[in-house]
């Protein structure tokens, strides 16, 4: 937790969707000493305790990063993996836009939905 903590700093000073996606995908664990005690044994502990989680039957399978920034735009972009932590291709969808320009545009336009791009490159 206080590892994910420090990159997820690091990574707010400059926030970039990349650089969020890679923190996410950090499979390094720790140490057992710095491991919990929860009741389902060491082998277990250790498998948990990444930050992202990959083996044949169980794991991480999206990956999200959102950025909102102080003029309003916003990014949104999911990246998928399959078992063993492997990339399903490209990201699962990618978001991009601006906050409403005017009073009460958000509501109205709140059932049109998002702008999304199925298959959308991720950005630089």
């Amino acid at each position: 937790m206080e590892k994910g903590k420090a990159l997820l700093s690091e990574c707010l000073v400059e926030p970039q969707v990349p650089a969020l996606l890679d923190l996410l995908h950090d499979a390094q664990q720790p140490p057992d000493s710095a491991l919990p005690d929860t009741g389902v044994g060491l082998n277990t502990e250790r498998l948990l305790s990444g930050i992202f989680i990959a083996t044949r039957s169980y794991g991480t399978l999206a990956s999200t990063a959102l950025l909102v920034r102080a003029d309003g735009s916003r990014q949104l972009v999911e990246r998928r993996y399959g078992p063993l932590g492997v990339p399903l291709g490209r990201p699962a969808w990618s978001v991009e836009g601006q906050r409403p320009a005017y009073p009460g545009a958000h509501e109205r336009m709140k059932d049109a939905g998002p702008a999304i791009r199925p298959g959308c490159p991720m950005p630089d």
